[in-house]
């Protein structure tokens, strides 16, 4: 089939993996977002984004997309069945004929479950869970943030961490190891200039690079015991764990123990944090029943070169072979 093509699109950056068995050749490409939703041009945008993306990728090892045999799109924005069908439409557009897409939190399931099923949840910029059985049935839950009822993900920690400093500092919250880390990395003299300093750096300055801030502050101040920043994280691993605990009540895990998979920037960086630790505690509690918990250590992207190498979960792609494109992607990575 010649060369495969995996897709991992997020809000802050998208990865694209191309392989051809034949030559052995693993490429690693690293570029913008590619959730349509983040992008004042919806639709329109993301094809140009796309298009300029898989030109400068493909046309560097002198290919096209009618090169691609079999592609695997895992990407944010892509949460109901006009979604899917939009974007769906576009990349067909683009060139692509033997294709599977869906919500990029797909991925951590590929790249990281015994049989390519189980259920995964994403906390990265934004939030996202989602499980598929043995029998291919699938459930997605959430991902439309305060419609939904998400807590998570990195929007979501960084807000909360944020009105918690303010809290202290304007409303007698009690102390917060996360007050004057704020205060010293966003550079703020005094509680007066904290309003100014919101206008500046958050509303009309690099929100991206404000956020993850944030979330630095509120995992170093939960590691050294901060009980503000624990609450912040265990609220999100507690609604983690009620959607996680929904999928289970709809899906057929029962011959198994289903595979949890925690992925995306916050668990990944993170993976002795009191993230994962509330969520482990909050199934153990809620579900009662054997499972299998995993941090994702692999790129995510991982997971949509296996979607396509495997499109039906036959076992296409060994163990060793998972590892071996594990390492290398993160050879790749590491030296760009």
């Amino acid at each position: 089939m010649g060369y495969f093509l995996g897709l991992d699109g997020g809000s802050t950056k998208t990865h694209i993996v191309l392989y051809n068995p034949e030559t052995g050749l693993l490429d690693l490409y690293t570029g913008r977002g590619s959730n349509y939703e983040s992008m004042p041009g919806g639709y329109d945008e993301l094809t140009q984004v796309l298009t300029h993306m898989f030109d400068e990728f493909l046309g560097g090892h002198g290919i096209t997309v009618s090169d691609i045999g079999r592609a695997a799109f895992g990407m944010a924005g892509v949460d109901t069945p006009k979604q899917h069908k939009d974007i769906s439409q576009i990349l067909t557009g683009l060139g692509f004929k033997d294709f599977d897409l869906d919500n990029d939190c797909i991925l951590g399931i590929k790249a990281a479950t015994s049989h390519g099923y189980g259920i995964a949840c994403v906390s990265g910029t934004g939030f996202s869970v989602l499980g598929i059985d043995k029998t291919g049935r699938l459930m997605q839950i959430g991902g439309m943030g305060v419609v939904t009822g998400d807590k998570g993900g990195g929007s979501y920690v960084a807000g909360e961490a944020t009105a918690y400093v303010y809290g202290q500092l304007f409303k007698a919250y009690p102390p917060s190891l996360m007050t004057d880390m704020f205060m010293q990395a966003l550079e703020i003299p005094h509680r007066d200039n904290f309003m100014e300093a919101m206008h500046v750096k958050y509303y009309n300055g690099d929100m991206k690079a404000f956020s993850l801030t944030v979330c630095k502050i509120a995992f170093k101040a939960a590691a050294l015991g901060d009980a503000a920043a624990i609450n912040i994280l265990a609220t999100s691993a507690k609604c983690y764990g009620e959607n996680v605990v929904g999928i289970l009540r709809e899906l057929d895990f029962s011959a198994s123990p289903p595979e949890i998979v925690l992925t995306g920037s916050l668990p990944q960086k993170n993976p002795d944090s009191a993230l994962v630790t509330a969520f482990d505690a909050y199934m153990k509690r809620h579900y009662q029943k054997p499972f299998v918990l995993k941090v994702l250590d692999a790129p995510s992207v991982l997971g949509a070169l296996v979607w396509a190498l495997d499109k039906d979960g036959t076992g296409a792609v060994t163990d060793d072979m998972r590892q071996q494109f594990n390492n290398e992607l993160r050879r790749i990575a590491s030296s760009s």
